[in-house]
Parts: structure tokens; sequence; C-alpha cells
């Protein structure tokens, strides 16, 4: 199961919710490149991934085709599941190209601070109200 939010213009929140089927993991992939596909602007993409992860390697796949979208800003990560250090390490090793804007972290901190790294000042239009994330000091 995922949830998409746009927490602000340019940034998309995605949670994800325990093991989603292959099913689901199409329907989110579809759901992120329609984004894409439809957007006036190259947006960034949050993903938490602390109650959930993807274990369908053909979504791998997909995903690194969709990351070579015009509008595909980056893409980061947070998570606390040891198996995600797992997926994690398969998907870098199916998308052996891995660019400097794709990264996962432990701590929501770390994928704000990456956010910050690729275009400054793009966390600070978020709506904290939107997403259970620890919100920074």
């Amino acid at each position: 199961m995922h949830e998409l939010i746009w927490l602000a213009e340019d940034i998309l929140f995605i949670k994800l919710q325990g093991t989603p089927t292959a099913d689901s993991t199409k329907q989110l992939v579809k759901a992120i490149y329609d984004a894409l596909h439809y957007s006036h602007n190259r947006f960034y993409i949050l993903i938490d991934l602390r109650d959930g992860y993807i274990t369908d390697i053909k979504a791998f796949s997909r995903i690194r085709y969709i990351t070579q979208h015009k509008n595909w800003g980056g893409s980061v990560g947070f998570y606390k599941n040891p198996i995600t250090d797992i997926t994690n390490t398969v998907f870098e090793g199916v998308q052996r190209d891995i660019k400097d804007q794709d990264a996962v972290f432990k701590f929501p901190e770390q994928a704000l601070a990456f956010l910050e790294s690729l275009e400054v000042g793009i966390t600070r239009d978020i709506n904290w109200n939107k997403a259970e994330i620890c919100v920074p000091a």
C-alpha cells in the first residue's frame, strides 16, 4: 500500500506501508510516471520507507526507466527497517548508473539535507501538516 502527497509544488511525498504486491507496485510506478509526464516542472520525490519497502525486482527496472524522465529532479528515501538495506543494495545493483540525485538514508533529517543539497531552499515550502515525518528543528 502507498500514499502520494504533494508536500510542496516540487516535492512529491510517498509513504509505503507493508510490502506492496506486484500490482500495487506497478500502480505506484505508473502514478509516479504520470506525475512526471503531466508536470510542467521538474520535481523531487521524498519516500518514507519506515513502514514498508518494495521487494518486486521487476519494479526496480521500471523505476530506473522513469528516473530518465526530464522532470525527474531526484529522489531520496529514509527508513528504519534493516530489510530496506537489502532492497536498496539490490536496487543499486540493478541500476548500475545510479545518479547522484538519488539516495536512501536511515533518518528523515538526512533525507531532507540531501534534498537541500540538490536544490537549496527546496524544503522551505514543505507543508509539514501533510506528512507524518520528523520535522527538522
